[in-house]
């Protein structure tokens, strides 16, 4: 019987070797269904162009085995993200801008709420301020005092020189308060020229600053002592027939009280009701400001 004639009936089983078999001579219809299992592939034996398209599937794919440097650049739209996996670690600082917030009505505020979280505040009324209680913040009405409301001035250049025991003025000035309860600050200034005619071993003078509302009795605000002989805010004793020069200021601050007309005055006279005279406005010009504050 002729090699060429055996069959595979003359094969005994296991017969046929590795070595027997020709080099590429298995095709692909030579090989049963799903006969080829991992431990018959070599290592890496398995490029790119070998799996189909669509083949591998995510049971295929072992848990943390897709690396960054597996993912293309920008592949990863917000439809990959789970809902609430983004948290405040995997966000960079200063990386949220106002942009990306919560839209917010106009003149809201946020502040931390009694829970410690985010909150909105409504916006206040017109005129009210942002306040605290040393916890909580809120609005409420401005606090009112302490805003000038008008000045008034007013200048002597005249001199007005007094000889006896009567007060005279010598500045005065109108002012009509805005409120009530509004507070008056009040500035006089005066130059004064004193002299002595040779009875006296003492030379000096006094004045007040007063006022009177719509014409009524005057009110001392600030004036000098008296002793029994005549007003002594400015007293020398320098010996007969003497005489001296300075400027003389007095501030004052007042409540009048009132909405209609207050009159400020600075009235002043010598020390002695004789024998003496006291020129105020005389060195330099006698002058009045009135300050009105807010006093709500």
């Amino acid at each position: 019987m002729a090699l060429t004639q055996v069959k595979t009936t003359g094969l005994a089983d296991d017969a046929v070797t590795s070595a027997k078999i020709a080099d590429d001579a298995v095709v692909t219809a030579a090989i049963a269904d799903d006969a080829v299992t991992s431990a018959h592939m070599a290592d890496d034996a398995i490029a790119a162009a070998g799996i189909a398209d669509n083949a591998v599937v995510t049971a295929g794919i072992n848990a943390d085995a897709v690396t960054g440097a597996k993912i293309a650049d920008d592949a990863i739209d917000s439809e990959h993200y789970t809902d609430g996996s983004i948290d405040t670690a995997h966000i960079a600082d200063d990386q949220v801008t106002l942009a990306k917030m919560a839209g917010l009505a106009r003149g809201k505020l946020i502040y931390g709420d009694s829970s410690g979280n985010p909150a909105a505040l409504t916006v206040g009324s017109a005129n009210q301020v942002l306040t605290a209680d040393g916890t909580d913040v809120a609005w409420a009405a401005a606090a009112g005092g302490g805003k000038i409301l008008q000045v008034v001035t007013a200048t002597n250049t005249s001199n007005v020189s007094v000889t006896g025991s009567t007060y005279s003025t010598f500045i005065t000035a109108d002012i009509t308060p805005t409120a009530a309860s509004s507070k008056f600050l009040v500035l006089i200034t005066t130059g004064v020229y004193v002299a002595e005619s040779g009875s006296h071993t003492v030379v000096g003078f006094g004045w007040s600053m007063t006022r009177n509302i719509g014409g009524s009795s005057v009110v001392g605000l600030i004036a000098d002592p008296l002793d029994s002989q005549g007003p002594y805010g400015h007293y020398f004793s320098p010996g007969a027939d003497h005489h001296f020069a300075t400027i003389s200021t007095k501030i004052g601050f007042d409540s009048p009280n009132t909405t209609s007309t207050v009159t400020y005055l600075g009235e002043g006279r010598p020390y002695k009701d004789s024998g003496m005279s006291a020129n105020f406005g005389s060195t330099s010009d006698s002058q009045i400001f009135i300050i009105e504050v807010d006093g709500s």
